[in-house]
């Protein structure tokens, strides 16, 4: 894959690491993770009807910022134009009308190594500490602010551990989950599966 290919369609591999893309929600960027997320979701200069948006190499431009609302995609240059799965099997924009075609559902492949919010999907509210971490610590569902208390890292021992203090992971309590000082028990570790 290089610098300037089109963008398509395509029915969803498991293992196609062109199908794969890192969301940046604080840069607003998509990074591809084909050539070790170096190359951009970018607009091409084009946000409008009929406009083809391509991979460029990432370098943090206007034209490769995005917004993910409502599982529409748009650029920061139009915030009226989405990102279109045409029928002829390429990626384009078109003005904004919220269609099965304009919808695109972002799945996480592994929340290892980087914070991540975990919200609602009735709600869109999202999974929140209290702001005094401590064992026994509730989780609530929350607007989303962008806090330490929302903020959760996936560790290789499978477990979720809080930005705000990593010394707590999330922790089952029968049906409860609250946060607990991390201790590697079985009732800290999680794994990610997806609906059958």
């Amino acid at each position: 894959m290089n610098s300037g290919a089109w963008v398509d369609h395509y029915a969803c591999q498991p293992l196609a690491r062109d199908q794969r893309w890192r969301f940046d929600a604080l840069q607003g960027t998509f990074a591809n993770q084909v050539g070790d997320n170096a190359l951009c979701l970018d607009n091409n200069g084009t946000p409008w009807n009929n406009g083809c948006p391509n991979l460029q190499a990432c370098n943090g431009s206007a034209q490769q910022n995005w917004q993910y609302s409502g599982q529409r995609i748009t650029s920061a240059g139009s915030n009226s134009h989405s990102l279109d799965a045409y029928r002829s099997g390429w990626v384009g924009f078109w003005q904004s009308h919220g269609d099965a075609n304009q919808q695109w559902e972002l799945r996480m492949d592994s929340a290892s190594g980087r914070w991540a919010e975990y919200r609602s999907g009735e709600t869109g509210l999202c999974l929140t500490a209290t702001s005094q971490t401590s064992n026994d610590t509730p989780l609530t569902l929350a607007q989303c602010n962008g806090s330490g208390a929302q903020a959760f890292e996936r560790h290789a021992d499978k477990s979720f551990r809080l930005q705000q203090d990593n010394n707590y992971a999330l922790d089952a309590v029968g049906t409860d989950l609250v946060m607990y000082r991390h201790h590697g028990g079985s009732n800290q570790r999680c794994v990610s599966t997806l609906p059958q």
